[in-house]
């Protein structure tokens, strides 16, 4: 059962019917299981048909990724009934999300820098695959992540986690985990700066 009112301030949810409610804790699940595992579930079936990496498979993965991403913003809108600042979208002015974004980014620079320099990420066998791909692809892959890996690890699950009786801060470490475990295949290194990133 959901609860009447929802933890962010941009929106109010009455209490719906109950076959209402079934069904939304139900779009829930699915919104929480593509969140957090269908990038796991799309990279190893990418690894099995294709275990060299070209520009075609990853250029196939990365449309696969935004299909993902596009279908959890239908439910979000269609299946739950929600608008989009249910999950942080256009919840806060354009001029302070800047701000904010510049704030973090150069945050986020400074952690990655450090733990890339403590762990010597970038200098070992892992780094070899992403390094054979163009820069355009590169480019793309890195303007993907900022939106697509913010919906599925930040925006949705953490708004959403808290429905199900979760606090914020299990909320918030739960997909901060399982964001890092995403990026293990890259390496110990690439793991831990994407927990210290994220956790940024």
């Amino acid at each position: 059962m959901l609860p009447s009112k929802v933890s962010s301030p941009a929106y109010i949810v009455s209490s719906p019917e109950p076959s209402a409610a079934t069904r939304l804790s139900a779009l829930t699940w699915v919104g929480l299981f593509i969140s957090l595992f269908g990038v796991f579930i799309l990279r190893w079936c990418f690894s099995a048909i294709f275990p060299e990496p070209t520009i075609t498979s990853t250029v196939l993965k990365e449309i696969c990724i935004w299909a993902m991403a596009g279908a959890l913003l239908l439910l979000i809108r269609r299946g739950e009934g929600l608008p989009l600042s249910s999950i942080g979208l256009g919840a806060v002015r354009w001029w302070k999300s800047v701000l904010w974004a510049f704030a973090i980014a150069i945050a986020s620079l400074l952690a990655a820098g450090l733990v890339a320099h403590l762990t010597g990420y970038g200098q070992g066998p892992s780094s070899g695959p992403m390094s054979k791909l163009p820069l355009w692809l590169l480019s793309l892959i890195v303007l993907r992540a900022g939106f697509v890996e913010e919906l599925f690890f930040r925006g949705y699950p953490i708004e959403r986690l808290p429905w199900l009786g979760l606090g914020r801060v299990w909320a918030s470490l739960i997909p901060l985990v399982i964001f890092a475990c995403a990026h293990a295949n890259h390496g110990l290194s690439s793991a831990i700066i994407a927990f210290v990133v994220g956790g940024v």
